[in-house]
């Protein structure tokens, strides 16, 4: 099952204006997308909200990408949501923990809009959390290299 408009995503990001680009080209494809600036209000709304996936930041304010992932993780009724680490730090042992922790995927900034696109295009989870069945979605972002 492809993951289909109207679904949410949560795009948490302490860089506004990286927040607002890629809620808007969401918003765009027809996604919901729901926005956090720090790690509490991303567990809040993690809490609250029902998410088909996660755009998540390692560097935030409070609490870390890492640690929010290890909670997301040990939480069995939001551990089925996909993540999809997006963050400054380009150093592999970085990649490594982040992947580790259970992200499904990693992309650091700056990033090509491309790259982007390519990742999400190509994130293929299996999710109980979708349908309660077990399901299989793929998210694309339709983002251009000129709009960065």
């Amino acid at each position: 099952m492809s993951l289909t408009m109207g679904q949410t995503i949560l795009v948490v990001d302490d860089d506004k204006e990286i927040v607002r680009l890629v809620r808007a080209y969401l918003e765009k494809a027809g996604y919901q997308a729901l926005t956090a600036y720090d790690g509490e209000t991303a567990l809040h709304v993690l809490r609250h909200d029902r998410l088909d996936l996660m755009v998540l930041d390692l560097m935030l304010p409070d609490r870390d990408g890492w640690d929010i992932t290890r909670l997301v993780r040990s939480d069995p009724t939001l551990a089925p949501i996909p993540i999809i680490m997006l963050t400054a730090s380009i150093d592999d042992t970085d990649k490594i923990i982040g992947l580790e922790l259970g992200a499904d995927d990693y992309i650091t900034k700056p990033f090509n809009p491309r790259e982007i696109e390519a990742h999400c295009g190509t994130l293929t989870v299996t999710s109980p959390g979708v349908s309660g069945q077990g399901s299989t979605f793929t998210i694309q972002l339709p983002i251009h290299r000129s709009e960065i």
